[in-house]
């Protein structure tokens, strides 16, 4: 049987830009005293008030890792963001559970995590 499809909410296109930040919004995000004509937000950075510093270069290792293509970058990009979040907590104190990582499986990602903390080390 034919089921009627669900109404949707669109939020139209995410072409909006901050004028200080150049961060893209939705239309309907700009500030209600700005107009659609020259919309104003204040979610990216208070209408100029934050300014992000310019990241540092990364640490030679870790550039490396993004960019050399060999196996062990490769396999370093595809699971990138495994890595972010097991350094993540390892800043948050909890202790990894290699019983429940490794599963009969040797861990690739132990000297990956040890060399990316030695890397956030070096940017504090």
């Amino acid at each position: 049987p034919y089921i009627e499809p669900l109404n949707c909410h669109d939020l139209g296109h995410m072409n909006m830009v901050c004028p200080h930040c150049r961060a893209y919004h939705w239309i309907t995000e700009h500030l209600v005293a700005s107009s659609n004509f020259h919309p104003l937000f204040r979610k990216c950075c208070d209408q100029g008030q934050v300014h992000l510093p310019l990241m540092h270069k990364p640490p030679k290792t870790l550039k490396s890792l993004w960019d050399n293509g060999t196996s062990d970058s490769i396999e370093f990009c595809m699971n990138v963001c495994c890595y972010n979040a097991a350094v993540t907590f390892m800043f948050l104190g909890v202790e990894i559970n290699h019983r429940v990582n490794m599963q009969g499986h040797h861990a690739p990602y132990a000297q990956w995590l040890k060399q990316l903390s030695q890397c956030l080390h070096v940017f504090h």
